[in-house]
Order: C-alpha cells, then sequence, then structure tokens
C-alpha cells in the first residue's frame, strides 16, 4: 500500500518498502531506517525524531505523504512508477 518512490524534492527521493511486515524508509544516499505505526497511516522515524503521515485519496490510493520534522511539514508526492 505504501510501498514506491517519492520525491523529497531537491534530486532526493525516498523509497518505501516491506521487509517481514515492517516498513522501511530510505533517502537517496542515507541508511535504510524503520518506521514505526503510530496509527493506520501515522508512522514515526525514531533515528532523526520524524513523523510521516500517508494521504490516501478516496480511491484508496497513496499519492503522498508528509513529512513532519520539528514543526516543519512538507508533502512528498509519489513518483509513477
Amino acid at each position: 500500500l505504501y510501498s514506491g518512490k517519492y520525491d523529497f524534492g531537491n534530486n532526493m527521493i525516498i523509497t518505501v518498502s516491506t521487509e517481514n511486515d515492517k516498513l522501511f524508509a530510505q533517502a537517496t544516499n542515507q541508511p535504510k531506517l524503520e518506521i514505526l505505526p503510530v496509527s493506520e497511516t501515522e508512522f514515526t522515524l525514531r533515528e532523526i525524531n520524524a513523523r510521516l503521515t500517508f494521504v490516501k485519496e478516496p480511491d484508496g490510493k497513496v499519492n503522498k505523504f508528509i513529512f513532519d520534522m520539528a514543526g516543519q511539514k512538507k508533502d512528498v508526492v509519489r513518483l509513477v512508477e
């Protein structure tokens, strides 16, 4: 549902993937970090104290997530693969 590539801007792509029923996020040239569920659509990145909130469209597809770090929010749009 959430797996895919998302455009963070500044030539940075965030790849969201699933391994062994766990969700991970990896930014370009960065280590892969586990994202831990807070709710069905909200996840936390403990290592960098950030929150990802996936946004579902009416058809159930996820087209972006909101990246929230230190109160700075950014829409990160899913790339069409």
